[in-house]
């Protein structure tokens, strides 16, 4: 779907993870075949970004802007993809669970979620996510004079005009808000009895997630699947989670998520919740984490997801 993308002005992409070899040798140039005149702003996590120096290559960073973006409290996690062509007024969003790098890209089983946007111009979604990256600038977590200015130009463009209806995603992001509280304001009250998660890391407690769910969300039956030999939960730690979810007056059950090809790992991140009044699906980033879900930016993870 990357490769399908042609004569864009601004490609934007995120990353925790980052292979230089597959990017500088395969991803980058057809990218830049299919969009010649197109600025590439590639953000990573700012520590991965120290652990994949020894394996840059003479391309890395020289026809793309390569963007460290250091948190303090966590790491930055998003993986993200925009695609934006100011002359088609059309945006491409990419958001999930793929690192760029040859097993988010091929062998792991991941989940992305793409949606476009035409007209893009007034997208409260494609606002709300360039808002996101001027606010990395701006708090000094990166540093690109360059590439800040043109993420504020195409954020004066997208502001001119155009459509204000809102689709029925919502880009949720922890810059200064945990990821949960932005799924229940947008939720507003409504109440989902069933939940169902599917990540290959867990908290190592989960008390407070779980408190926080049933008495906000309403849950009151969680599905928690893992791959065999995919995952940090320990034998204790599930005993722990039951335990838990017993106190709280959780049914809590554990099953075994497999994937249709037996030698790929599940690296999607997904939670599902079920009500009277239909479902909701979150993807993206964030992992079934205290730090990913009920922490800021400012002293977690940061994390992106879409609702």
């Amino acid at each position: 779907e990357f490769l399908e993308e042609k004569n864009n002005d601004l490609i934007l992409l995120t990353t925790y993870s980052f292979d230089p070899v597959f990017f500088d040798y395969y991803l980058f140039p057809k990218l830049a075949e299919n969009n010649p005149f197109a600025e590439v702003l590639v953000f990573v996590d700012g520590y991965a970004y120290q652990q994949a120096y020894t394996r840059f290559t003479p391309r890395t960073g020289t026809e793309y802007h390569l963007i460290p973006v250091y948190q303090e409290g966590g790491v930055f996690h998003p993986k993200v993809g925009v695609f934006f062509s100011g002359g088609k007024d059309r945006a491409r969003v990419f958001i999930g669970s793929a690192n760029l790098t040859l097993a988010g890209f091929t062998r792991n089983a991941e989940i992305v979620l793409q949606a476009e946007f035409s007209p893009a111009r007034g997208s409260p979604f494609l606002l709300d996510l360039m808002e996101m990256f001027l606010r990395l600038f701006e708090s000094k977590r990166c540093i690109d004079s360059e590439a800040h200015e043109l993420v504020k130009n195409v954020y004066s463009e997208l502001s001119e005009g155009g459509s204000s209806v809102h689709s029925g995603l919502r880009v949720l992001h922890n810059f200064t808000e945990p990821i949960l509280d932005r799924v229940c304001r947008v939720l507003e009250g409504k109440r989902f009895p069933r939940m169902k998660v599917v990540a290959p890391f867990f908290s190592s407690s989960a008390r407070t997630l779980f408190k926080q769910v049933r008495d906000r969300l309403g849950v009151r039956e969680i599905v928690i699947g893992v791959q065999k030999r995919n995952h940090n939960l320990e034998p204790r730690t599930v005993k722990r989670y039951l335990e838990v979810a017993d106190e709280l007056g959780l049914r809590l059950e554990f099953k075994e998520a497999v994937f249709r090809e037996e030698d790929r790992r599940i690296h999607a991140k997904l939670i599902q919740l079920d009500g009277a009044g239909g479902s909701v699906l979150l993807v993206g980033s964030p992992n079934f984490t205290e730090p990913a879900l009920l922490s800021t930016s400012h002293d977690g993870n940061f994390e992106v997801a879409v609702m």
